[in-house]
């Protein structure tokens, strides 16, 4: 009965004592949008504002936590919409890519990343609003 009840003590410690950070497994929501504002190809100086558009189909990342890199990534729907969904309490960083421009540090591809930080609650929706894009 002893080993029983020491071998429930231990168990219930090593429950009790594992706090998950933010991830997958909970009942939280990150919503958003993505908007893309058309510019020339070249130098970055002629904005098409007539053919600026929600951005569908663009890859939008999540960083959990303070992980070193990106711990999913979805698409926008046909409306420049994205959600990620059951993620825990804790702080994100979510991100899209834009093509850089003047003044900016970009990517060896050209593109830099607009970001950012998030705070969620334990149970919900957070809009983490619009994100401007130039393509």
């Amino acid at each position: 009965m002893k080993k029983y009840f020491l071998y429930l003590s231990i168990l219930s410690l090593v429950f009790l004592s594992c706090e998950k950070g933010p991830g997958e497994g909970g009942r939280t929501s990150i919503i958003g949008k993505v908007f893309a504002e058309e510019w020339d190809d070249i130098s970055y100086t002629q904005h098409y504002d007539s053919l600026d558009h929600w951005a569908a189909d663009e890859d939008v990342f999540i960083i959990y936590g303070d992980d070193a890199s990106y711990g999913d990534r979805i698409r926008t729907g046909p409306d420049g919409v994205f959600e990620f969904k059951y993620l825990r309490e804790g702080d994100y960083t979510v991100y899209v890519y834009s093509e850089a421009v003047e003044n900016a540090a970009a990517t060896a591809g050209g593109k830099v990343a607009v970001s950012k930080r998030v705070s969620i609650p334990k149970k919900g929706t957070y809009d983490a609003g619009e994100f401007r894009i130039k393509k």
